[in-house]
């Protein structure tokens, strides 16, 4: 029931800080609106009111950096909002929430950009996907607020170096700093390889390493398979804590999928070592315009977090809502 709490209280502020923005900018057009008979649902004036809001907060970021009397064309920002609502027989009814917005800083330096967040730290410090509801997530760990800057310079073509340093955790303001590099290789004509190592410091946790693979191959014209593994050693892990998923996607249209996906994961000096591993099968769509997905899927999986227990199959059903924000161009 807390993460259902915690979750409810991060919606309501989000609608309360974007929806009385977004009513402001538009009562500045509202006889143009008349005029042509045309209004804004509910969902697109939310949707408006988050992008104004996290404009608002880039141009007050970036002033930090200007000049005095220095001002900006439209900043570059881009974030998503996701909401998923989920069951399954171990960890029962949970809602699943996550924030991220993300935004550059043209008066600071050209690589130069600013974060915030509502997620999983590791999905910062690791590198994990971000705005998706994984079911490789650990039962242990805490959606908190991140917030902070970074610094992505591109080496060559294929080779990326990123900085990023910042706080989380609200008022308990728990400094982090993070480097990561990047490497994208090209297997063949129809594979991808992208090779992700992270070094990265907490104040509360200490240091850690990070590295993530990831490979996609197409398959045939509508058939796509991934394949990613993460492992990560940090001084609060027992060991490394590891996880691995391989999905295969069917495109039916450029809107919509089907995928079966596999997964485990687990921490191998643990008592437990594999804490988790399963299967699963999802339908992704665009259910509104270009901006709002929607992903369902039923699966089943084998928990086991303690040493007493049993490990035994669970069902687990789920529904994801994916909103995207933001000005980002290209």
């Amino acid at each position: 029931m807390k993460k259902i709490y915690v979750n409810g209280i991060f919606l309501l502020v989000l609608w309360i800080v974007a929806t009385p923005v977004y009513a402001q900018t538009t009562s500045e057009d509202a006889q143009p609106h008349a005029q042509d008979g045309s209004s804004d649902g509910w969902l697109e004036g939310f949707r408006k009111g988050l992008e104004t809001t996290v404009e608002s907060s880039a141009r007050w970021i970036d002033g930090f950096f200007a000049d005095r009397g220095m001002s900006s064309d439209e900043h570059e920002t881009y974030g998503r909002l996701t909401v998923a609502p989920q069951w399954s027989g171990y960890h029962k009814f949970e809602v699943d929430s996550r924030f991220r917005a993300q935004f550059k800083l043209p008066h600071a330096k050209k690589d130069f950009s600013a974060f915030l967040g509502q997620v999983d730290e590791g999905e910062f410090l690791d590198q994990q996907d971000v705005g998706r509801p994984s079911v490789i997530n650990s039962p242990t760990t805490d959606d908190e607020w991140l917030v902070g800057l970074g610094f992505s310079r591109q080496v060559n073509e294929a080779h990326r170096l990123t900085y990023s340093i910042g706080i989380r955790g609200g008022i308990r303001f728990d400094t982090y700093a993070r480097a990561r590099y990047r490497v994208d290789s090209i297997l063949s004509d129809a594979s991808l390889m992208r090779w992700e190592s992270s070094v990265f410091w907490r104040d509360s946790d200490g240091y850690g390493v990070a590295q993530r693979v990831d490979t996609e191959t197409q398959l045939t014209t509508d058939v796509v398979a991934k394949w990613s593994a993460l492992g990560t050693f940090a001084q609060e892990t027992q060991g490394v804590r590891w996880s691995s998923s391989a999905i295969v996607y069917f495109l039916t249209d450029v809107d919509h999928a089907y995928a079966t996906e596999i997964w485990s994961e687990g921490e191998n000096e643990a008592p437990v070592t594999v804490t988790d591993y399963g299967i699963r099968v999802l339908d992704r769509r665009k259910i509104y315009k270009s901006w709002l997905l929607m992903e369902t899927w039923v699966g089943h999986h084998w928990p086991r977090e303690e040493r007493f227990e049993t490990r035994r199959g669970h069902w687990m059903v789920g529904v994801e809502f994916e909103l995207r924000f933001g000005n980002k161009r290209g």
